[in-house]
């Protein structure tokens, strides 16, 4: 039997009765993930996936709260809930607070001044788009001199600067332990918790189709990643 719906059942046979009750809404700690490493590793501004049971229903918003602060939801159904942390909530101890037709449950979290990763958008391909727009990856791989587009989350708190807005910290990167200059580092315009990474190809880069691509902001390196230049 599979449903979201609060209620009751009775499933009986002749001589037998059982009584089937949904559960009450429920997550661990270990399982309040980073949405794009899905590892425990949250900061200021990060984008969030929370995996349990009885976090949503259709119909029935489901609310959070991060240190009494409104977090927003982004996605809900029964066993996963994907939220964005407040990104001037400061990096500490927290307790992470849902809401849903099914209850309140609570655990605790850490938020770290930066937990930066980028996002995978299937088996081995991640979010890094060429100057035309594709996915950069072996059948396309990015010509030296132009630049790739990254997207990613937990790249933490931000400063305006005209109608952008910068990562309060400087991000790194390098390829093969080349530097790699970065343009722009910064909230993607117009989204919620989705941070847009700006890198320029040296020209005289060595090209390969497997090529390691390392960011580290404040200290903390992202997920690996791979990129392809010709």
């Amino acid at each position: 039997m599979v449903g979201e719906q609060s209620a009751s059942f009775r499933v009986s046979r002749p001589g037998v009765q059982w009584e089937v009750s949904p559960l009450a809404a429920s997550f661990g700690a270990t399982a309040v993930l980073n949405g794009a490493s899905f590892v425990p590793d949250l900061a200021p501004g990060a984008l969030v996936s929370v995996f349990g049971v009885g976090l949503g229903r259709t119909g029935t918003p489901t609310t959070a709260e991060i240190g009494g602060r409104a977090a927003e939801v982004l996605f809900a159904s029964a066993f996963q809930v994907n939220l964005a942390v407040p990104l001037d909530l400061p990096a500490g101890s927290y307790t992470l607070t849902l809401r849903s037709a099914f209850g309140v449950a609570e655990a605790p979290v850490e938020l770290r001044d930066v937990a930066p990763a980028i996002f995978r958008l299937g088996e081995g391909q991640m979010a890094v788009v060429n100057p035309n727009g594709s996915l950069n990856g072996p059948a396309q791989p990015a010509a030296r001199g132009t630049a790739l587009i990254l997207y990613g989350t937990g790249f933490g708190a931000v400063v305006p600067q005209g109608n952008l807005t910068r990562t309060a910290r400087a991000v790194s990167a390098h390829i093969n332990g080349l530097e790699v200059p970065i343009g722009y580092s910064g909230l993607a315009p117009g989204y919620i918790g989705l941070y847009q990474l700006n890198l320029t190809l040296p020209v005289d880069m060595p090209p390969g189709l497997f090529q390691t691509l390392e960011l580290r902001q404040g200290g903390v390196s992202a997920n690996p990643i791979t990129v392809s230049i010709q």
